[in-house]
Formats: structure tokens, C-alpha cells, sequence
């Protein structure tokens, strides 16, 4: 492990510890300015909680696969405890802290606004998501059409694997560039990671394939290779009962195809007799 590993999980602490109380007297002080007598109290328990359930779901989805072997493993569960305990305390000494409303509260308005809130931090959370959001599209060499596409790539597994470490596609694309840039073992281990966390099987064994060749490894890269063509063929038979099949490119032309298995041992007379 490597102390990367450990970053998101600290950020979580210092979120867990700044975030509620952030919120809560950034409502009071709006309530205070605008001189209402809406309930501050009642306006800020939604966002406070909302903000503790955000927070502990991160925490569990922000302990790696490279650290434990599934989101609920114990390790996972207890950072998410951790960390929604801890924002769970900032809030309410937030909330206690909060001084009396002088003028008559109405309740069902400060929960009303409370509501808002807590749906648009729920949907900047979604958004954020989608935002960093990875497909199997980004993996191939479609993405070296400019120069500067490769860092803007790996930019965006960073961002992603902030959000989501158990997102597979962030171990595809990292795991592509690592067989363009001649780092087969490190490949290796992120195709088994993407294995690992559910990546889809055919731009997993399209990679494999192309990890394979550029390792010289032709008859292993050969059954990757195979199995890539089963997988592909399985997923358009699953999309539209299979009439995709009518459209599926030839091998050497599907964009999301082994590349590096056609150049360097699909021309090779490996399997004579087949």
C-alpha cells in the first residue's frame, strides 16, 4: 500500500469534521441577515443529516480495492461509521450552538427549506458522479487523436478514482496506458483489479489480449483473444435480442479490438492446423 492509499480517507476526517458546522452556520447566518423567524434550527437538521449519510457512504466506497476485497469489508464499514459518527457530532454541537429564534418560528417552513438543501447536496453529490464518470469508450487509442489527450486522460482516473475507486474502468484506462508505455506487470495488476470489481468482459479481454502480445506471451494472448471474441459476441447477443449481431464490426476492425494482438501475433503462424 502507499500512503495514497490513506489520502481520501484523511480528506473524509477533515470533510466530516468542517462540513456540518459549515452548514449550519452558513444557515444561521443567512436567517440572521434576512431577519426572518424561520425556524434555524429545524432548516438545518435536514442538510446535517443528509451530510452524514453522504459522508458515510463515501467513506465506505473511498477504502479501495488495492486495501480490502469488497465495499463491505470491515475496513470499508468502519471508515463509513468513522466518518458519519464524526460528522454526526460536528452537527450537532453546530446545532447546539445555534441561538434561539427571538421572533415566533414556523417549523414547517425551516424544515421546507431544510428539504431544498438536502436535495441539491444530493444531486451535486449524483452529478459529481456522472461528472467523473468513466465508460469502456475511454480506454482505447481513439484517445492519442490529440497530443495532450493522454494527461487530460489520466487526469480524469484521478478525479474518478477519488469519487469512486471501484469504478473497473478507471483499471482499464490505467491499464491501457500502461501497455503503451511498456509497463506490462503494472498492467497486469490493474486488469486484475478491474477483474476483481466487476469490469466488463470484453474490454477486459481485449486488453488482456494486447498485455499478452506486447509481452511476446502470442499463445496466452491467443486464448484472451478468443475469449474476447466470445464475450463480444455474448454482449450484442444480450442488446436487442441479438440483432446487433447483423452490425458487429470484423475483429480487426471493432475500434474496441485487441490492436496490439493483430500486429504482433495474429499474423504469426502460431496455430497451424487450425
Amino acid at each position: 500500500m502507499t500512503p495514497d492509499v490513506f489520502m481520501m480517507p484523511a480528506l473524509g476526517v477533515v470533510l466530516a469534521a468542517l462540513v456540518p458546522q459549515l452548514l449550519v452556520r452558513g444557515i444561521a447566518s443567512l436567517f440572521e441577515r434576512v431577519d426572518t423567524e424561520v425556524d434555524a434550527h429545524a432548516a438545518a437538521i435536514g442538510p446535517c443529516l443528509t451530510c452524514v449519510g453522504l459522508l458515510s457512504f463515501w467513506g465506505v466506497r473511498s477504502v479501495g480495492p488495492t486495501v480490502v476485497d469488497r465495499p463491505g469489508a470491515p475496513l470499508s464499514l468502519l471508515a463509513g461509521v468513522t466518518l458519519g459518527a464524526l460528522a454526526g457530532v460536528s452537527a450537532f454541537k453546530a446545532l447546539g450552538a445555534i441561538p434561539p429564534s427571538v421572533a415566533p418560528a414556523r417549523p414547517p417552513l425551516g424544515a421546507a427549506i431544510g428539504g431544498i438543501v438536502s436535495a441539491l447536496m444530493v444531486v451535486a453529490a449524483v452529478l459529481l458522479w456522472r461528472k467523473t464518470d468513466l465508460v469502456p469508450a475511454d480506454i482505447r487509442e481513439v484517445a492519442y487523436a490529440e497530443d495532450d489527450a493522454k494527461p487530460q486522460q489520466l487526469l480524469a482516473v484521478e478525479r474518478r478514482v477519488q469519487v469512486d475507486p471501484w469504478d473497473p474502468e478507471i483499471y482499464l484506462v490505467r491499464a491501457w496506458h500502461s501497455v503503451v508505455d511498456g509497463h506490462h506487470a503494472r498492467a497486469l495488476s490493474d486488469l486484475a483489479i478491474a477483474r476483481r470489481v466487476g469490469a466488463g468482459a470484453a474490454p477486459l479481454r481485449a486488453l488482456e489480449a494486447d498485455t499478452l502480445a506486447a509481452m511476446g506471451r502470442c499463445d496466452d494472448a491467443r486464448i484472451a483473444f478468443d475469449a474476447w471474441q466470445r464475450a463480444r459476441a455474448a454482449e450484442a447477443m444480450a442488446t436487442h435480442f441479438g440483432h446487433e449481431l447483423e452490425v458487429l464490426p470484423a475483429a480487426e476492425q471493432d475500434p474496441q479490438g485487441p490492436s496490439r494482438y493483430f500486429r504482433h501475433c495474429h499474423a504469426q503462424d502460431f496455430y497451424e492446423g487450425e
